[in-house]
């Protein structure tokens, strides 16, 4: 019954774990599309200030 608990709450953390680990890199990616998307529209505003 004990082992079973201790099993039980192992489970558990590696699921909170997983979950965070994931919520990480969620958020890296996130992070990194919008400043690729900034980066972007300043290149393409600096692009177009130069050619007008």
């Amino acid at each position: 019954s004990k082992l079973k608990r201790k099993q039980h709450i192992f489970v558990f953390r590696q699921g909170a774990n997983m979950s965070l680990l994931l919520a990480t890199y969620t958020s890296l990616i996130i992070l990194s599309i919008i400043y690729v998307s900034i980066i972007g529209h300043f290149s393409y505003s600096l692009f177009m200030c130069i050619i007008n």
